[in-house]
């Protein structure tokens, strides 16, 4: 999971690597970071082909926001990185 926000206009990445996974992480970071850091967005970053990742945020609250086009190549496989985004 990777989450991206900002701190007085800098962009600061959060990554959780899978074994340290929490459930329900992607409903509570954001309004812990409001609380702790005073954040007042979160946007992350989670490529077009993870159609269960997408919806799952979607729930969460996060909106799609934009695409990097072919931002990943996998052999000769290009994908898409889709940008969401959640206001606290």
């Amino acid at each position: 999971m990777r989450f991206r926000y900002r701190i007085r206009g800098k962009s600061i990445p959060v990554r959780t690597p899978a074994a340290r996974r929490i459930p329900g992480m992607a409903r509570r970071f954001p309004v812990y970071a409001k609380e702790i850091n005073g954040i007042e967005k979160v946007e992350l970053e989670v490529f077009q082909t993870n159609t269960a990742a997408i919806a799952f945020y979607g729930k969460a609250g996060f909106r799609r926001e934009g695409v990097r086009i072919r931002a990943r190549r996998i052999d000769a496989v290009f994908d898409d990185l889709l940008l969401m985004g959640r206001k606290i």
